[in-house]
């Protein structure tokens, strides 16, 4: 969010050997991400105690929530001096003893910010409260310690192994040794030294990491120069050889010396005297003893810290375990978690620590805080060694000094990364923000905090139908009604709050739910926050560091790669250190297009002029071809360049997306006058306009600004419900309709059971493929998504375009289309896997053969007439009610959505409403009549060059000339117009999406009638003040809403009637066509549906859904490695259900890592040798 650039691409992952690595690296992320996972819901300090206070107070007061009862000390004049809650006290008593608490002016209340009568606790006062303290403190660290083992000792449900389909809960000590098992077993298939072990220390290995064995394992402990044994606890050594002795000493034979650490994880010594001396090195390097001191218990550690000597002269010392090592590992964790709180609890007694670091130490105990940095460091150390085998061409072969350049660069830039994100805080994101607000105003409404997420409102909703009344409950947390809004409800059906018990508080009803979450109104206080921290000159400053670094970082990059010259990275260098020699006229500044005032909004030019030569540098982050940077030696040059990216489909939409969204309409059908005719780029489609500021810093800072600008505007548009048009009675009304149209697709669904062609297509073929692999014997298995077909048999490419718009279509898309002339296996037909994964196991003729007898077209077609195009079905009477409440849901959040934006005028709005409104099917009360404001006005079925459209209609008043009254509703177009004037329907015809919306949305056999339309669109373009009259007839106009969906029923019936009239038709490509309309046209009033068959058009890509998770400019290489292990968990399917969203491990992974790497930072990777030539560490002087 803090940079907005371009994102990494990936395809450097593209080969067996990455795929494999990365796969183990996914299965490594994920055994990690898990043991993070155990450890979430551990019982805290202040859990214990608000537990053993509420089972004391029971009886005692009316909410035993010691929470919500407060010790108030009343001030002068009746003000509050002194608040606390009772878990507060307990807490503050048991380092501080009660002596140090105020006995005068004090008294409970139910309220923190009163010392009324009205809220005073007359039944406990605060001599009770100090004497359950005395009593409490007494008990409260057995408590803690004895709930850390009923934890670990409780069942989790969680598969430690993705092959235990049905895995029974199991404690979570015994899941955490499982897990850790499994990180070693996918660690060793990445240690290139395990692979050179022999068979018989291969076994011995094994043993011991099954815990097959015991013998020869021995915990590693260390012995300080005066003499005194401090444990590592989860510290092993193992030999080879199994030699019967307590105590091990270095200059034992015992063959090859495994050693375990939490960070490290397994390594392996050629001897024990080997592994000692590596041991010894460990704790004489201050970087890296850390990561070894940190399994001492805190009270061994806590003497040493300071303690350089003491460390440098310990002496390793090795016992004999009598227990499985990874048991023993994490008993050792346990044990180490209970001694660590009792240490940090007596020290904090002793010293009369203050609360809040006190309470911070005790949570790092409780979430295993080290072992989860362990866990991190192993990874990254895993990613790191991943990266430099596989490190390009262009940076393996670097010189030293400039691969050290390249890595304080890309240091540099996630750095200034970092500090902008600190300075957005909880303005990261919407969720953060209503958090933050949430706990705000409980804070100062009752005075203590509560998890959001575990409060839940309850709302009961009907609304009558023409199949009855339709009733359903809006159930969610009260942190999603914040976010989402609230939506209006009837107070006679009994709306509802749930607090969990621990958060009871008597304030806690609806009404207050109701008043928390309109006065919070955080989607609109949220985007006025963002946009007043953007305007703040810190927040300017950090976007200008993160612009400047990123740029610096590219344009060393491009000089690695060869693709700038030394003269191109020395302007950069030059300009941005306001460096300029006498002679030379140097510039930076933006792209305008087309002769117009609109910015390319990423792309930067910097221009030299020396005497009568020129030289341009463009820098154009995310720009097609996989390249940031180009050198020019003339404008010309330049321009030609950025045209030629209209030549590619990726490329033309990266030009619209560099616009303001309300200037795309207008670019789209430039950029689409250029694709049909290149020769009207001209050297001037668009223009260098320098930057007016005195230094490079004034002028990037100008750059810098007007992209969060156009940011910023661009929500603008996307979130009408934002607007400040609208108040927060229309956004609840919003609201309102958002929640019954998800209610009522639910509903449809669970009457329909609709699976989409593309999901049967999927299934279908990966389990036939499937089957055949297995039963021959090989052991891969493949998502067909992943899988793409070159049927034509043309020598294969090194690097293929395997992205959306490749030309080769994938296995689920061959499955859809059938078998055909046009896909007609060539003999030497190439298989492609945008996964890197090795396919030469699957014969092309076993998929040909497949595809011959299928028919999947047939039995679909089939499935559909029979289950939901038969009046006589025993749901067809509701689902034909639920479309008609649907439409008019969708149209009314339409009409209130675009009077938000500014797009309707109130008399606009006002017309189109009680135009919906007279065609029944509302299902809300108090509806507006007012049959004068419609006269001569009606809905009507749309015609595009005399082919009806489906579910696109004409809004049109007869006796009104005024072309504001004559508007074209377009629901879910991609170019986000939901009404259209006559003129705006020719602006946007040929934005980007627009064609195919009104393509598919035509019969079958139409379609060909709306491409030939589009394609003379195309050969003369639209222009400025063109219109023409719209098409609708008479005949079609819309009565009522439930006569919609027989007319759509009819219209789909005859559609398929005309398309599979013969055998062969049913098998070939025109009844996937037909299905394909069929589905689409079926699913148009419930996207919740459609959205599988949406996936249609565009096979699951793997490089599209990491790339939307990480961020970042692409000239950064770790990034690359550790986005590929999250996305690759578990094979094809694993990568299949992380980018289709799976909510489970996938999740679970993100979330782990997303927290560990954001921003990513390389402390622990190094290439080259940084002490032996001097590293260039900046260009800029920015401060």
């Amino acid at each position: 969010m803090n940079d907005f650039s371009a994102v990494p691409r990936l395809s450097n992952i593209q080969t067996e050997a990455s795929f494999k690595a990365a796969k183990h690296l996914g299965s490594i992320a994920e055994a990690s991400a898990l043991c993070a996972h155990l450890t979430v819901t551990a019982p805290s300090l202040r859990d214990v105690a608000h537990g053993l206070l509420s089972s004391r107070l029971q009886g005692l007061v009316e909410y035993p929530n010691p929470d919500i009862l407060f010790l108030n000390t009343r001030g002068s004049k009746g003000s509050i001096a002194r608040s606390m809650s009772l878990t507060d006290g307990l807490l503050h008593a048991l380092i501080h003893g009660t002596s140090t608490f105020e006995k005068h002016d004090v008294a409970v209340y139910v309220h923190h910010d009163s010392v009324r009568d009205a809220h005073l606790i007359a039944s406990f006062t605060v001599e009770d409260a100090l004497q359950l303290f005395n009593e409490l403190v007494q008990v409260l660290p057995t408590a803690y310690t004895t709930s850390l083992v009923e934890f670990w000792t409780s069942d989790i449900d969680i598969a430690a192994h993705p092959s235990e389909n049905n895995h029974q809960p199991r404690a979570r000590h015994v899941t955490l040794t499982d897990l850790r098992g499994r990180l070693l077993t996918h660690e060793a298939a990445l240690n290139n030294r395990l692979k050179t072990l022999d068979l018989d220390a291969s076994g011995r290995l094994n043993a011991i990491v099954t815990g097959a064995s015991t013998a020869g394992v021995y915990s590693l402990s260390l012995t300080l120069p005066e003499g005194t044994s401090v444990a590592l606890h989860s510290v092993f050594v193992a030999t080879q050889l199994v030699e019967k002795v307590d105590v091990l000493t270095p200059d034992q034979e015992v063959g090859a010396a495994f050693l375990y650490t939490p960070a490290r994880g397994l390594e392996v010594f050629d001897s024990l005297a080997q592994l000692n001396e590596s041991v010894v090195q460990l704790l004489a390097n201050p970087d890296e003893q850390a990561f070894l001191l940190q399994n001492l218990l805190l009270a061994d550690r806590d003497g040493l810290d300071d303690n350089a000597a003491a460390i440098a002269g310990m002496t390793p010392c090795y016992n004999r375990l009598d227990d499985p090592l990874l048991i023993a590992h994490t008993q050792g964790i346990r044990d180490k978690q209970s001694a660590d709180f009792n240490h940090v609890l007596t020290l904090a007694q002793r010293t009369k620590e203050e609360m809040p670091a006190f309470l911070a130490q005790v949570k790092k105990i409780q979430c295993l805080d080290y072992c989860d940095h362990a866990l991190w460091h192993r990874f990254e150390e895993h990613c790191a060694d991943a990266r430099q085998k596989r490190f390009p061409d262009w940076l393996k072969d670097a010189d030293d000094w400039k691969k050290d350049s390249y890595q304080v660069f890309e240091t540099q830039h996630h750095e200034y990364e970092q500090a902008a994100d600190q300075l957005l805080g909880t303005l990261g994101s919407l969720k953060s923000y209503s958090v933050w607000a949430i706990d705000q105003y409980v804070r100062q409404h009752l005075g203590y905090s509560v998890d959001p997420q575990q409060i839940f409102i309850t709302l009961p909703d009907e609304f009558p139908t023409q199949a009855g009344t339709f009733k359903t409950v809006y159930k969610k947390s009260l942190l999603e009604f914040v976010m989402e809004g609230l939506p209006f409800t009837d107070v006679r059906l009994r709306p509802s709050v749930e607090v969990p018990a621990r958060s009871e508080h008597p304030a806690w009803t609806y009404d207050f739910a109701d008043k928390l979450v309109a006065e919070l109104d955080v989607r609109i206080n949220f985007g006025q926050a963002v946009r007043a921290l953007y305007q703040q000159p810190e927040m300017q400053r950090a976007l200008l560091h993160v612009r400047d670094s990123a740029i610096t970082l590219s344009a060393w990059a491009a000089k690695l790669q060869g693709h700038l010259l030394d003269r191109s990275e020395e302007l950069i260098r030059t300009l941005s250190s306001d460096n300029v020699k006498p002679g030379y006229l140097l510039s930076i500044g933006h792209v305008t297009l087309n002769g117009s005032s609109v910015r390319l909004k990423d792309l930067i030019v910097f221009h030299e002029v020396r005497d009568a030569d020129e030289h341009y540098v463009l820098y154009a982050p995310g720009a097609p071809g996989g390249r940031d940077m180009f050198e020019f030696s003339s404008w010309r040059s330049l321009s030609f360049e950025i045209g030629g990216w209209t030549k590619t489909a990726a490329g033309a939409q990266y030009l619209v997306d560099q616009v303001p969204l309300l200037s795309r309409a207008e670019t789209s059908v430039f950029i689409s006058s250029i694709t049909h005719l290149p020769s009207k780029w001209q050297p001037l489609s668009v223009r260098f306009m320098p930057g007016k500021g005195k230094n490079y810093e004034a002028n990037l800072l100008e750059l810098v600004n007007h992209k969060v600008d156009v940011h910023v505007a661009d929500n603008d548009v996307i979130t009408p419900a934002d607007s400040k048009q609208g108040t927060y009675a229309h956004r609840r009304s919003m609201v309102v309709l958002e929640s019954r149209i998800t209610e009522i697709n639910k509903a449809f669904l669970a009457i329909t059971k609709l699976r989409s062609f593309q999901q049967i297509a999927h299934d279908e073929i990966k389990r036939v493929i499937n089957n055949w692999l297995r039963q021959n014997g090989v052991n891969e298995r493949i998502d067909p998504d992943t899988v793409y077909v070159d049927v034509h048999g043309k020598p294969r490419l090194e690097l293929p375009n395997l992205g959306p718009d490749s030309p080769f279509p994938t296995l689920t898309r061959l499955a859809m289309d059938g078998y055909s002339g046009n896909y007609k296996f060539h003999q030497d037909a190439v298989l492609y896997s945008s996964i890197g994964q090795d396919l030469s196991g699957l014969p092309t003729e076993v998929i040909d053969r497949t595809l011959r007898v299928l028919s999947l077209g047939e039995r679909y077609m089939k499935m559909l007439e029979v289950e939901y195009l038969d009046k006589k079905h025993q749901y067809y009477k509701r689902r034909r009610a639920l479309y008609a409440v649907r439409q008019h849901c969708e149209l009314r959040h339409a009409i209130m959505s675009e009077y938000l934006r500014g797009r309707l005028t109130q008399t606009q709005y006002q017309w189109l409403v009680h135009l919906v409104v007279s065609l029944g099917a509302s299902g809300l009360a108090d509806e507006p009549k007012n049959a004068a404001l419609i006269e001569n006005s009606s809905v009507n079925a749309w015609y595009l060059e005399g082919r009806l459209v489906e579910g696109v209609y004409l809004f049109k008043n007869s006796n009104n000339a005024d072309p504001d009254f004559e508007l074209l509703y377009t629901p879910n177009a991609p170019d986000g117009l939901l009404f259209r004037t006559n003129a705006e329907l020719i602006s946007s015809a040929l934005a980007p999406g627009m064609a195919d919306y009104y393509y598919d949305r035509v019969r079958y056999k139409h379609q060909p009638v709306i491409n030939a339309y589009f394609a003379s669109l195309k050969n003369t373009p639209p222009v400025a003040g063109m219109s023409f009259k719209f098409e609708f007839n008479p005949a079609d106009q819309i009565k009522t809403l439930e006569r919609l969906y027989d007319d759509m029923i009819q219209r789909m019936i005859q559609d398929i009637d005309d398309q599979t009239e013969s055998t062969d038709e049913r098998i070939g490509q025109y009844t996937y066509i037909a299905v394909k309309w069929t589905g689409t046209i079926l699913l148009l009033p419930f996207p919740g549906a459609s959205v599988a068959w949406g996936l249609l058009h565009s096979g699951i890509s793997f490089q599209r859904g990491l790339i939307a998770y990480l961020d970042g400019d692409r000239a950064t290489a770790f990034p690359l490695f550790v986005g590929a292990a999250i996305g690759v968990v578990s094979g094809a399917d694993g990568i299949r259900s992380i980018t289709v969203g799976s909510p489970t491990v996938g999740r679970l992974i993100a979330n782990w890592a997303w927290v560990k790497t954001k921003p990513f930072l390389v402390q622990h990777f190094t290439i080259g040798s940084i002490d032996t030539t001097p590293v260039l560490t900046s260009y800029t002087r920015l401060n």
